[in-house]
Order: C-alpha cells, then structure tokens, then sequence
C-alpha cells in the first residue's frame, strides 16, 4: 500500500490503547469495537473491509502478529472467536517516532528476549491451546498464519 504510514499510527495506537487499559500486550478485540474506537478516539471512518486491508498491510509490513482463535464444540463444529492481536517491537518503535510514550513496553519485551526476527511458534503444527500461544512470549515476530483453539 502506497499510504502504509498513515493508517498505521491510528491502528496501532488502537491496539496500544486497548493493550496498556488491560496491562497486557496483546488484546483481542472484535473489528467492530476497533472501527468503534478509531471513530471516537482517532477520528478515522473507515468501513471494515477497508479495516481489514489496514490489518493486513500493516501484519505483512510486521508492525503487528494477528492470530486467529477458534473453539470446537461437539455439536455446532468450529465456532470462531475475536482475533488476538500483538503489536511487534517493530509497531512499538513506528509509535514511538510518532510520539507515543510505549519505552515500558519496548522495555518489557527486550527483557523477556524477543526480538522482532524470532520465529518460535514454527514448532507448532497446526492449532495450539490459548494457554500455549499466550504463554509463548517469543510470538512477536511470527511470520506465519497460528490457529488459537480452545476447548
């Protein structure tokens, strides 16, 4: 995309809005409630197939890790969940240059050893528990499409 910055800094602090309220880092917010609060907090209308192409412009540049969560049930099959999304170190430094205060989470990830080239999650095959992907702190330079299912 030709004006990937420009619709990175209102994602991205999105996402970053929803991960510091939480104190975590990551969130997992359905896209209705993102378009909702880039309405009211960024001033951005955008429609949601437009949103999606921003998520994945900005998945494909790294700024940010999507993964998909899903749940079987015996007996409706596979029901999809809210995607979880991570903002990368390279996402917390595009924020950072634009003026955000991200150091504590630039600082967190560092400490725990992640760097943005890491490709732990390759080890898994196929869909991996909640439990696994969130206790794998090595996700934040992951490259490849991860299934979440919970049971």
């Amino acid at each position: 995309m030709k004006n990937s910055r420009k619709h990175a800094t209102p994602v991205i602090a999105t996402l970053h809005a929803l991960n510091s309220k939480y104190r975590k880092l990551y969130c997992y917010p359905s896209q209705v409630k993102i378009l909702s609060l880039l309405e009211s907090r960024q001033g951005v209308n955008i429609a949601i197939a437009t949103l999606n192409r921003w998520l994945r412009d900005l998945e494909d540049k790294g700024y940010i890790n999507r993964v998909r969560r899903i749940k079987k049930d015996k007996r409706r099959g596979i029901l999809f969940k809210s995607t979880l999304y991570k903002i990368t170190i390279q996402g917390y430094y595009a924020l950072k240059m634009t003026g955000v205060s991200v150091w504590r989470e630039i600082k967190a990830i560092t400490a725990q050893g992640i760097k943005a080239g890491e490709h732990a999650l390759r080890k898994f095959t196929g869909p991996v528990s909640m439990k696994t992907i969130l206790g794998s702190t090595t996700m934040f330079g992951v490259k490849q499409k991860t299934f979440i299912v919970e049971k």
